[in-house]
């Protein structure tokens, strides 16, 4: 259902021209970075964003997608977190590593390679280093990204709230 939901979260990015990058958490999800122009906007213009985003997705695959964050109220739904838009929040970063038995990484992906066929644990210390001597990082080109028509948006969000 992550698949699902980050390839569904493409598609509207998409339609909006908003560049967008997908990430592995190293551990159970999917997580899509957009980039952002420096100071364009505050945690508060991205949780509205991304609540937005939530809410679409849940009207639209109201059996598959919840905000809902109790696990045992969520009734098998995939919990869209909308809520990590906020300062203090953390997030992990890119190529960093999970202490787990097969030591997985946050690894950046191609949106390619979201699919059915991805898999997690996959994504381990050699194999990402392995990668990383092959192919161009995901993420190469983030930072010069500044997806501008996203402050419209926003503004358009907060007008309609």
């Amino acid at each position: 259902m992550a698949i699902k939901a980050a390839l569904e979260m493409k598609k509207i990015f998409d339609s909006l021209e908003i560049r967008s990058y997908p990430k592995l958490s190293g551990n159970k999800g999917l997580q899509i970075h957009i980039p952002i122009k420096v100071n364009s906007l505050t945690y508060e213009d991205t949780r509205i964003f991304m609540y937005f985003i939530a809410k679409y997705l849940i009207e639209k695959f109201p059996d598959d997608f919840t905000i809902e964050r109790l696990k045992k109220k969520r009734n098998g739904k995939l919990y869209i977190d909308y809520l990590q838009h906020a300062e203090g929040k953390t997030i992990i970063s890119p190529y960093s590593t999970r202490g787990q038995e097969n030591a997985t990484v946050a690894a950046p992906l191609y949106w390619e390679e979201v699919n059915g066929n991805l898999r997690i644990e996959k994504f381990n210390i050699p194999f990402v280093l392995d990668r990383l001597s092959k192919v161009k990082c995901p993420m190469d080109d983030f930072f010069i990204q500044e997806n501008a028509n996203l402050l419209e948006i926003v503004s358009n969000l907060k007008v309609n709230l």
